[in-house]
């Protein structure tokens, strides 16, 4: 789903421009403006333009990037994972949007912006798990900058719950996700599970493998519109 054109910013400029071109002939009487005004054509071409304008402006919607989450929940596994903590990922959606009426979503995440939230980890630890979250063992944030999600089907299973359909891209690999999505309120939220190695992730390991993340990892979102 395309993002609004840069009219959006522009709207009012537009009303101004077609103002000050009918301006002159505002006191002619209509079959007079309709020959006597020079600008004619380019007020009707702007009227149409306006019209096209609204109508796009009030199916798409930019996602709203303060209110929007999605955390990343990622699981210990091995002989001593008893001694070790879960992981707790913060994914900030860089830019997106969402049609209600087509019912279609888009949106971009930038791979470092992702924050690791460990509350029972020290912020020197929580550093290092981001580092080597971003780093060359596993989402090489260099070299893949983006994570994105663009759906390609969405059906409506009842009054406040659809399954969405879509493609995500990680680290460089596409691939098809099915999600159940409720609204609550003005907010969509649902969650998913999904497999690192279907990515060409390689789950990270320590201690000769006694201790691992788990290559299934949980996904929760809560998303709204502006």
């Amino acid at each position: 789903m395309p993002t609004p054109p840069l009219f959006l910013h522009h709207k009012h400029d537009l009303y101004a421009q077609a103002s000050r071109l009918c301006s002159p002939f505002s006191r002619l009487r209509l079959e007079d403006r309709r020959y006597g005004c020079p600008y004619n054509q380019q007020v009707r071409r702007l009227v149409v333009f306006l019209a096209i304008t609204t109508a796009l402006l009030g199916q798409t919607k930019l996602i709203d990037l303060k209110q929007s989450k999605i955390t990343v929940y990622a699981y210990k596994a091995g002989l001593f994972s008893f001694a070790s903590h879960d992981h707790v990922i913060d994914v900030p959606i860089a830019r997106g949007a969402l049609d209600e009426q087509a019912r279609t979503i888009e949106f971009t995440v930038k791979t470092n912006s992702l924050q690791v939230l460990d509350p029972n980890e020290s912020e020197k630890n929580r550093a290092e798990i981001r580092a080597t979250m971003l780093g060359p063992k596993l989402l090489e944030a260099d070299k893949f900058p983006e994570i994105t999600f663009r759906s390609t089907s969405v059906k409506q299973t009842d009054a406040n719950t659809a399954a969405v359909e879509g493609m995500l891209t990680i680290h460089g690999v596409s691939r098809p996700v099915a999600l159940a999505v409720k609204r609550e309120g003005k907010f969509y939220v649902g969650s998913a599970k999904m497999k690192q190695t279907d990515y060409g992730l390689t789950p990270v390991t320590v201690a000769g493998g006694a201790v691992k993340v788990k290559d299934e990892i949980k996904v929760d979102f809560r998303v709204t519109a502006e």
